[in-house]
């Protein structure tokens, strides 16, 4: 009689299977390329690099700049008398020859009338003797009137014309002060706050009533030391006798941190350099359509050439500083990280320009920097492949 078969041999054959089933898995994948590993046998650190590129920048320089107006212009009363009219808004913009305040005419007016009146009768007096000075000569010439008569007549003629002379220098004058009873805006700009109101009495020493400010175009001030003057100018000689000054193009950094949307031009270096400050002073001009620039603001200014060059750049990210100077990781052909000691030129977007150090195609390491050795092997992937945190 056949005997049944114990099921504790059945559950020992099922648990050995299963402790089998690994080692026939490791079997199976045993074609596949091993992980990469470095010196003790630890998975290599995954890395992510991108290739050192050559792109087209305009090489340049940045300093603190000021903005400052075209045209300011100071109103001022030049007569005196009570302020009748004050046809403005404060703040807004004005054009040029618009009545921004009108003082009392009356006075003005009537002594431009006495004055006329007073031209009127010296005129006729001056044309009354030299009809007697005609007569005289004319008697002279016959005998009838002496020498001493004849004297007396021109004199006479003499004494009334320059009375007229007088007499139109008076009236020029009073129609001055009635001119300038009215101030119009001597430029287009923006109008500030007013110092007096109407029915205030003015004269000469009330001040400035308001001023007017030219905003378009636009001034910005800014210097230079005599070592980046150096440097600018032969930077300019090296890119060839066709590039001056005028070439170069200004471009505006905002308190905000944004770039000003409109680009100007150099139009004044000095000769000299101020012996205090060891500067040179320079002036660029820039479109401000939109007055988003401002007298008295502060700028920074990047003066570059109008023609790009080409420079090898990469991201900021990937460049470190450390005691002895800045520095970027690199992966060589053997899959090792590399430290390559770069000299850092400006700031072009996200990326820093290299002067020295690198050449392009050189493999950067910019995400996993902080889980990388020196001569590490690493696992290098390429920046657009997945993402590897720093």
């Amino acid at each position: 009689m056949a005997r049944a078969t114990p099921a504790l041999p059945q559950a020992r054959l099922r648990r050995g299977l299963l402790a089998l089933l690994p080692v026939l898995g490791l079997a199976a994948c045993g074609d596949e390329a091993p992980t990469a590993a470095d010196a003790n046998g630890a998975p290599a650190p995954v890395v992510s690099v991108m290739p050192v590129e050559r792109t087209e920048i305009r090489e340049g320089f940045s300093f603190v700049g000021r903005v400052e107006a075209v045209d300011h212009v100071e109103l001022r009363a030049r007569v005196e008398g009570t302020l009748l009219e004050r046809p403005f808004t404060e703040g807004e913009d004005v054009a040029a020859g618009a009545v921004l305040f009108v003082i009392d005419p009356a006075p003005f007016d009537a002594a431009v009338d006495l004055a006329s009146a007073n031209l009127e009768r010296a005129r006729a007096a001056a044309t009354e003797a030299e009809q007697s000075l005609a007569r005289t000569r004319e008697l002279h010439g016959r005998g009838n009137v002496s020498d001493a008569a004849l004297d007396e007549a021109v004199a006479r003629a003499q004494e009334t014309a320059a009375d007229v002379l007088a007499r139109e220098a008076e009236l020029r004058n009073v129609q001055i002060d009635l001119d300038h009873a009215t101030i119009e805006a001597p430029i287009a700009g923006r109008i500030s706050r007013a110092a007096l109101s109407v029915g205030n009495l003015v004269n000469p020493n009330s001040g400035a009533l308001a001023t007017v400010t030219s905003l378009d175009p636009i001034y910005v001030l800014f210097s230079i030391s005599e070592r980046d003057f150096v440097t600018w100018s032969q930077t300019m000689a090296a890119a060839g006798p066709e590039v001056t000054p005028p070439d170069l193009v200004l471009e505006l950094g905002l308190a905000n941190g944004t770039m000003y949307d409109q680009t100007g031009a150099i139009d004044f270096l000095d000769s000299t350099v101020d012996g205090n400050t060891g500067t040179i002073p320079v002036r660029g001009v820039f479109p401000n359509p939109d007055r988003i620039l401002l007298p008295g603001q502060f700028v920074e200014v990047m003066v570059t050439g109008s023609q790009p060059v080409s420079a090898l750049v990469v991201p900021q990210a990937a460049v470190q500083t450390d005691q002895t100077g800045q520095f970027v990781l690199t992966v060589d052909p053997q899959g090792r990280a590399t430290v390559r000691p770069v000299t850092v030129g400006r700031q072009e977007g996200q990326d820093w320009v290299i002067e020295q150090g690198l050449e392009e195609g050189d493999q950067v390491i910019v995400q996993g920097l902080q889980r990388v050795r020196p001569g590490q092997a690493v696992s290098a992937v390429p920046l657009a492949g997945p993402d590897v945190e720093g």
